[in-house]
């Protein structure tokens, strides 16, 4: 993409409301990293002047932000976060995924797969692909509340899911995350966890694994006081290191793998 001078390659995502030619059309960028980085025209060679590295962050891609979804933030919605809907306006389900270039190349063409509702699974996908596949950071709060996925669901490598719960609190008193609200969610095949990943269950939700797999070698499982994890009898453990207040039972499911 080149734009206003950019250098650095990627996706650009923008939102348009209206006719480009009506009196109320509207049009705005959706940075990858929620603050696009318009910079002043300046004089010189300094490194705040418009360069190569200028918009890095801002645009989607497979080295940066392979994904866009209702979890990301910002959201496939155009909101940076999900909790940050207004009330008056309906969920978006629809998703940019496994954004990727066409021969492993970044000057090559682009492509991504487009996700219709992200609550089923897409009907392109192989019997034994993941479905749910979170590719980047994501956030399940209110608006996912009693979603069940049917698929195995599979967190890549250094992604953190959160699950009803925010990010880090400053005060961490109350336990270490913050809440992003009730949420029930079920995993009716399990949920892999590829090596550093991470997985945090806030203090308001509740995490039904009714089969398949939790965890993975590597992986990480915070449970936040509160929190409701409930494994079903054929649910394997594998691998993950647990952390915060789990209860007895969660405790020796993992003592046991």
């Amino acid at each position: 993409v080149i734009y206003e001078g950019l250098a650095t390659p990627g996706l650009h995502v923008a939102l348009s409301r209206g006719e480009p030619r009506g009196h109320r059309y509207a049009y705005g960028m959706l940075p990858a990293d929620r603050a696009y980085d318009r910079t002043s025209r300046c004089r010189g060679a300094h490194a705040s002047c418009l360069g190569p590295n200028t918009y890095d962050g801002d645009f989607f891609g497979p080295d940066t932000t392979p994904q866009l979804a209702p979890w990301t933030r910002p959201t496939s919605g155009g909101f940076p976060r999900s909790d940050q809907r207004p009330e008056d306006t309906a969920p978006v389900w629809f998703a940019l995924d496994a954004m990727r270039y066409a021969s492993d190349d970044p000057d090559s063409t682009m492509r991504f797969d487009f996700i219709a509702d992200v609550r089923r699974r897409p009907d392109f996908l192989s019997t034994e692909a993941p479905w749910p596949v979170f590719r980047a950071d994501a956030w399940l709060g209110p608006d996912f509340d009693g979603l069940v996925f049917m698929s195995e669901a599979l967190a890549e490598s250094g992604v953190t899911v959160y699950l009803g719960a925010n990010d880090v609190r400053a005060d961490s008193t109350a336990g270490r995350y913050a809440s992003l609200g009730p949420v029930r969610l079920t995993f009716a095949e399990g949920l892999r966890l590829e090596p550093g990943a991470r997985l945090v269950v806030g203090p308001e939700a509740e995490v039904l694994i009714e089969r398949g797999v939790l965890g993975g070698p590597g992986a990480v499982l915070v449970v936040e006081p509160g929190a409701r994890v409930t494994l079903g009898r054929d649910v394997r453990v594998e691998g993950a290191r647990l952390e915060g207040e789990p209860n007895q039972a969660l405790r020796r499911r993992f003592r046991g793998h």
